[in-house]
């Protein structure tokens, strides 16, 4: 992607999205409010509710995410739809999804193939629905799990097969395209949230459980499916995770102590309570934004002459790669941006030929935190978000 042309790109992207602030906020769902709150991302003090308590009938989300065109996606555990609101304001713009009734939705995310995944927590509808990423229009169910499981947290690896967490049964399950699954980890304690990173890892927010023990962040080795390390601790019960644009931590809601504490990814060394009051209770998801460059889903350009995979290692660590698979020789341009949708430089140009093959994405001297790779092929236009860790 050229840098003259960066601006453009990201006005394409996100078209009614104002320029970044000098500070950008965090996003917190409120699940016994009924709200979504935000908080300075620099200082964590309280600014106001960004969704007010019920507004367009949400009853206690579940989380919250950023839609291709800059809006706020939540989902609440007493709708059938996932809501929409607008990324400015907070107002209410309707329901995004149709064509399915969600049976108390929790666990949100948009997919390599750039449809957003839903998970439902409701006894006899225990499974993974798919929605069109850009209209919301209903797709089909990916998973087959037959039993009350609880599926939550959603990840892809380099396969771009589905991972996804199920707080009921207490596993980490890798998902084939007809719905069949392998378990891959068992014996969890209530998993709420997934993310994979380089060298197998898998990174698991376990809530906790009477039984098994407190809220943490755990790691562990898909290779050898063996537990490596806790990532954090000290939590009661842990839902809800990102990383810090700016300070390169790593960021978990408390369910139950109503606050968000702060780790140093690599050590796990506890930073503080960072989040905390102004009637916040029971947080389980966090986002930083809103977005002013390309969020970390793809445009609605899906097109079958451009296709985009994942980002892999993710997270990386000096470099990753990228596939795509063209339909024709071109020039693929590649750049990347902090949340925030500053460039950070970096930028590259690909020759591709036709069909399948993998493109370096430079990661080197960029600090812990999240990142977004804007990808430009002739006037198809995809994003991914790439977490850098240590």
């Amino acid at each position: 992607m050229r840098l003259a042309t960066a601006l453009v790109l990201l006005a394409l992207l996100v078209p009614d999205v104002a320029v970044a602030q000098s500070s950008a906020y965090i996003y917190i769902s409120s699940r016994n409010t009924s709200s979504v709150k935000r908080y300075r991302a620099d200082t964590g003090a309280y600014v106001d509710e960004f969704v007010e308590s019920g507004a367009g009938g949400l009853l206690h989300p579940q989380e919250v995410l950023w839609a291709p065109d800059g809006n706020l996606l939540v989902t609440g555990h007493g709708n059938s739809a996932v809501k929409k609101y607008d990324g400015q304001s907070g107002t209410y713009l309707g329901d995004f999804t149709s064509g399915y009734q969600l049976s108390r939705p929790t666990k949100a995310a948009f997919g390599p193939d750039g449809y957003l995944y839903v998970s439902q927590w409701g006894a006899g509808q225990p499974e993974v629905a798919r929605f069109d990423g850009a209209t919301g229009v209903f797709v089909d169910e990916v998973t087959a799990n037959g039993s009350d499981v609880a599926p939550m947290g959603q990840a892809w690896d380099s396969q771009v097969r589905l991972h996804v967490v199920t707080f009921a049964a207490g596993e980490l399950r890798r998902y084939d395209e007809d719905g069949s699954f392998e378990v891959l980890i068992s014996g969890l304690s209530g998993p709420v949230n997934v993310w994979l990173g380089d060298s197998n890892q898998a990174y698991i927010v376990e809530w906790g459980t009477s039984t098994r023990g407190s809220g943490r962040v755990v790691e562990y080795n898909l290779e050898t499916r063996g537990f490596t390390r806790v990532v954090a601790e000290g939590l009661q019960h842990a839902e809800g995770w990102t990383f810090g644009p700016e300070d390169e931590l790593l960021y978990v809601c408390d369910w139950t102590a109503n606050a968000v504490y702060r780790y140093d990814f690599a050590t796990g060394e506890r930073q503080g309570k960072f989040i905390a009051g102004a009637g916040l209770d029971t947080p389980n998801s966090i986002v930083f934004g809103p977005p002013t460059g390309p969020v970390g889903v793809e445009s609605s350009h899906r097109l079958e002459r451009f296709q985009v995979g994942a980002v892999f290692p993710n997270p990386a660590n000096g470099s990753a790669s990228i596939p795509v698979q063209v339909a024709r020789p071109g020039l693929v341009e590649i750049a990347v941006f902090d949340v925030l949708g500053r460039p950070l430089g970096g930028n590259r140009s690909h020759h591709v030929s036709v069909g399948s093959q993998e493109l370096l994405v430079e990661t080197a001297g960029l600090p812990v935190g999240v990142y977004l790779v804007a990808l430009e092929f002739g006037d198809l236009r995809w994003a991914r978000r790439v977490v850098i860790g240590r």
